[in-house]
């Protein structure tokens, strides 16, 4: 998932906006516009991310603080290093009981 902000000459912003909506391989959601006043400039921002063809599942597992195994699966998971060095999962629909 990546945060795009584009901005510039309105024209040129909404050109490269419909780009971006046009490419089939791409979700864009939560966008947002804004107009700067007395000017021809526009700001425009949205989360981007992949689709995919076919959602993948994947067991995660995870040690906790106490030295025990947690697994569960996760759809469509993604596993994002943040600059601290920590780890991010991101995923959809899963049921850490179930497991």
């Amino acid at each position: 998932m990546l945060r795009i902000m584009v901005e510039g000459e309105a024209s040129q912003v909404d050109k490269f906006w419909g780009h971006l909506k046009m490419d089939s391989t791409l979700h864009l959601w939560d966008q947002t516009e804004m107009i700067k006043p007395n000017s021809n400039e526009k700001n425009r921002v949205c989360y981007v991310q992949l689709k995919e063809k076919e959602p993948s599942l994947s067991r995660i597992c995870m040690t906790t603080e106490n030295g025990e195994l947690i697994s569960f699966d996760l759809s469509n998971c993604q596993v994002l290093e943040l600059e601290t060095g920590k780890q991010l999962v991101l995923g959809y629909h899963y049921d850490i009981f179930g497991s």
